[in-house]
């Protein structure tokens, strides 16, 4: 589970700097090469399906990618699955800053869900466990996911806490970088 989420947040750094938000981390778009070994290596980790990613104009004085096909979205325009969207891109008042600079910490929170998915075998906002889109969306908004370690008790409290940390539901209590989260 670490392994995989690490090189994931490798990957999430190494876009931060390039000033490119991928906008649609997720399970599915997490590619795992067998390798043969108990657990994965980060050169057989990939993060794929970049049809969402933008680029974002806060990385000043840098060379940055341009993207053939950046995608440019509207205000109250859902893009991305609702299971893996932050809570504030569902209600922006959760968010104290502009979108701009939240946006290259959107895919910090899908980061946050593979490793508790990784680590639990449950992603507590798939829509199968709930009656409808408005049960859903509230407990994405709401915060609403049992504690790690509530589902996995040998879950180590330190992973426990910096998971709850990661999945906080304002993005100020949130890890403020990919390279933050990784370390």
């Amino acid at each position: 589970a670490v392994a995989v989420a690490a090189a994931v947040l490798s990957v999430l750094g190494h876009l931060e700097r390039q000033g490119v938000v991928h906008r649609d981390v997720k399970a599915a778009n997490v590619f795992v090469q067998p390798t043969g070994r108990a657990a994965p290596t980060a050169a057989s980790v990939r993060l794929i399906d970049f049809g969402l990613a933008t680029t974002v104009s806060h990385t000043a004085g840098r060379n940055r990618v341009r993207l053939p096909h950046d995608v440019r979205t509207r205000p109250g325009v859902l893009w991305g699955t609702m299971a893996w969207c932050p809570p504030e891109r569902l209600a922006p008042f959760l968010s104290e800053s502009q979108m701009q600079e939240d946006e290259s910490r959107l895919d910090l929170w899908g980061a946050a869900l593979l490793l508790y998915l990784c680590l639990t075998g449950v992603q507590p906002f798939e829509r199968e466990h709930f009656a409808g889109d408005t049960e859903q969306f509230a407990a994405i908004v709401e915060g609403r996911l049992p504690p790690p370690r509530d589902l996995v008790p040998a879950i180590p409290p330190a992973l426990d806490a910096l998971l709850r940390k990661a999945l906080a539901l304002r993005p100020a209590e949130r890890l403020p970088s990919a390279g933050q989260f990784l370390e």
